[in-house]
């Protein structure tokens, strides 16, 4: 499937969501308040990465770099309470894991 296919067909569906969120607005502020586990949240992502047509050795790193996150912070973790504090002590395990500044800068754009 071509991008322009691909573009046109989550164009119509963000549409449909968009028109449905606009009769139900109570709706649309619940799914914004939902909570979401990181794990669910990164396969999310993951998913999302692939539809998009991102190329098998980005969907692998992505993998490599999760995987190193979930190390650090549970994968059960409520993506709400994630502060940017945990992130950076995240990113300061990799630098004292011996990962090099350029590594790490993949992990943080990740």
């Amino acid at each position: 499937m071509n991008l322009r296919k691909q573009a046109s067909i989550f164009a119509s569906e963000n549409s449909n969501f968009q028109n449905k969120s606009k009769e139900n607005p109570s709706q649309s502020k619940n799914s914004r308040e939902e909570k979401i586990q990181l794990i669910q949240a990164l396969e999310d992502f993951k998913l999302m990465a692939k539809v998009e047509g991102r190329s098998d050795k980005t969907l692998s790193l992505y993998d490599y770099v999760f995987e190193r996150l979930s190390e650090q912070v549970s994968p059960d973790v409520m993506v709400q309470k994630i502060e940017p504090r945990d992130v950076r002590k995240y990113l300061a395990f990799l630098i004292d894991d011996g990962l090099k500044n350029t590594s790490v800068a993949i992990h943080y754009r990740v």
